[in-house]
């Protein structure tokens, strides 16, 4: 992908320098490599891999290990949005005057563009 964006050349392997560009090419890891995650026992991971995914799973779904503040703080912040806590009313007439301006440029441009086909 960094060919086709940027324009320069694909890098083979893994770069995993936290100081770097982090690059780990698809199927270049594994769960193995990875490590158990927070709170699950080494010998308990280590014994196959459906629990090891479901291991990383219940780590990932429990809040003291990976808290889900962000996404209550943005909810809280778009309740207020909701309830109009925030509300400009310049900034609003005057975006609704912009609007207005644009219905009536695209109607005169498809009314333009009907009068020269026909």
């Amino acid at each position: 992908m960094e060919c086709s964006c940027f324009g320069i050349e694909s890098q083979r392997g893994t770069q995993l320098d936290p100081s770097k560009a982090i690059i780990c090419n698809f199927g270049s890891d594994s769960l193995g490599d990875i490590g158990a995650p927070p709170g699950a026992a080494r010998n308990e991971y280590e014994s196959g891999r459906n629990t090891r995914i479901g291991k990383w799973k219940a780590a990932v779904e429990d809040s003291n290990i990976y808290p889900a503040e962000e996404d209550e703080m943005m909810d809280a912040i778009l309740a207020d949005v909701d309830t109009g806590a925030w509300v400009e009313t310049a900034v609003d007439a005057c975006r609704s005057e912009r609007d207005d301006a644009l219905v009536r440029y695209r109607k005169s441009v498809e009314r333009k563009a009907r009068l020269n086909k026909a």
